[in-house]
């Protein structure tokens, strides 16, 4: 924050869920989201909240990510080697 005092509203989804894997895929990641203050405590934030923020505190969001559609280990390995080397995975 670049200023004190600031009303901070969040609003997030699956914070407590995963999106679920299909046909052998595995589950996404849960949303991840929390505050760092000034003073380098952290707070995480469970899905809703209305708080203050300060100068200097931090909010860091990492939302949910999607599950995946068929076994991992049946896919082509060059396409998986291909999807390693350009950072997709």
């Amino acid at each position: 924050m670049l200023a004190d005092n600031v009303t901070f509203t969040h609003r997030g989804e699956r914070h407590y869920s995963a999106a679920r894997g299909v046909f052998g895929g595995g589950d996404g990641a849960r949303a991840e989201s929390v505050i760092v203050r000034v003073d380098g405590s952290e707070e995480v934030i469970r899905s809703k909240i209305v708080t203050r923020l300060m100068r200097g505190d931090r909010v860091i969001v990492k939302t949910a990510g999607g599950a995946g559609h068929g076994d991992p280990a049946a896919r082509d390995p060059a396409l998986t080697a291909a999807d390693i080397a350009d950072g997709t995975i």
